[in-house]
């Protein structure tokens, strides 16, 4: 009997130890910045989402110059049978000159994201 209450004793106090040590701070070192990316005007968008962050406004047919020698070119929106707002976007140019077709889509209207075009 003795030596049950002895290691549940034994158990508590451990149990104790190992929580406030995970709640101590000795140094008052505070929590790390999350990580990811922080989209800042400091940090440059890349050409392909230059060309998505102006995808709500660019008139169709209209040429949009993008940084390293690359344009995009956007067709009408039409409805998706998804329910998304999606237009095609072929992107030309850059250091290779060669071009492709990708298709942009938008589900609240305000922010657009690359799919995959799933007919040729």
């Amino acid at each position: 009997m003795l030596f049950r209450r002895f290691s549940a004793l034994l158990v508590a106090c451990a149990g104790v130890v190992m929580l406030s040590g995970c709640m101590w701070n000795p140094a008052g070192i505070s929590d790390p910045e999350p990580q990811g990316q922080v989209v800042s005007e400091a940090m440059p968008l890349s050409p392909s989402a230059q060309a998505l962050a102006r995808m709500g406004d660019l008139p169709s047919g209209e040429i949009l110059v993008l940084p390293g020698g690359l344009s995009a070119t956007a067709s009408a929106p039409y409805a998706a049978a998804s329910g998304r707002r999606c237009r095609d976007v072929a992107l030309r140019g850059g250091e290779a000159g060669r071009g492709e077709t990708r298709l942009a889509c938008s589900g609240d209207g305000e922010t657009w994201a690359w799919y995959p075009s799933v007919l040729p």
